[in-house]
């Protein structure tokens, strides 16, 4: 079965429910384990929908479900926040506050070298940190789950960005089979590679058991 990404959710009684936004796979097995559906355009809401529930994929792709609308609708909401680490050195130096004494909003700025706020000569801007920080994910799923959908990163087993995902097959028993990876990174064309080159799903990156330039070479010779 191939569940294309971005494709609708519809329900047994036969409404649209969202769209597959991506999947949550078991990092150790590797198995599907359930689809999150995303409904809405400008405040959008995620849903996690068993994969038990999904009944077919039809001739456009779009994923019927074997539950009614109102019950998808009162599936567990998904919670996905990245969120970056500050180090020792910026907590010391976090910017100072002015609170209003007019009952509005406190106004924050950064240290300047007059009394009370800053002059012409000091800037509230700062430059971001070159080196990288420590990226922290807050969700509700599992710790031994991991997200796979459009656009997640895939890197080789150097840590090399080979490209991302497009779109993931998987067999009847829930377990995938391969995943297809957008042209224009490492490859000229879309490519699909098989399922036992995953090492991992973890923090919103696909890791490889092989490196890119393996990678490469396996589908410039096929």
């Amino acid at each position: 079965m191939e569940i294309h990404l971005g494709k609708k959710v519809i329900s047994s009684d036969g409404k649209h429910v969202g769209h597959v936004d991506s999947l949550v796979i078991d990092d150790m097995t590797h198995d599907v384990q359930s689809i999150i559906s995303r409904s809405g355009v400008m405040l959008t809401v995620d849903r996690i929908i068993p994969i038990e529930a999904v009944g077919q994929v039809d001739s456009d792709g779009n994923v019927h479900l074997t539950m009614q609308a109102t019950e998808a609708d009162q599936q567990q909401q998904f919670v996905d926040h990245a969120f970056r680490v500050a180090n020792p050195d910026e907590l010391n130096e976090l910017p100072q506050s002015w609170m209003s004494v007019t009952g509005q909003m406190p106004i924050f700025f950064g240290t300047g070298n007059a009394t009370l706020g800053y002059n012409n000569d000091s800037s509230i801007l700062r430059s971001s940190p070159i080196d990288s920080s420590e990226m922290k994910v807050d969700s509700n799923l599992p710790e031994w789950e991991g997200l796979l959908g459009s656009g997640t990163d895939v890197v080789g087993s150097d840590g090399k960005k080979i490209g991302t995902v497009d779109d993931v097959t998987y067999s009847e028993d829930g377990k995938i089979t391969g995943f297809m990876v957008k042209a224009g990174f490492l490859f000229h064309h879309d490519v699909r590679l098989p399922a036992d080159w995953i090492e991992s799903v973890v923090s919103g990156k696909v890791r490889l058991n092989v490196t890119a330039d393996q990678a490469k070479e396996t589908h410039d010779t096929a």
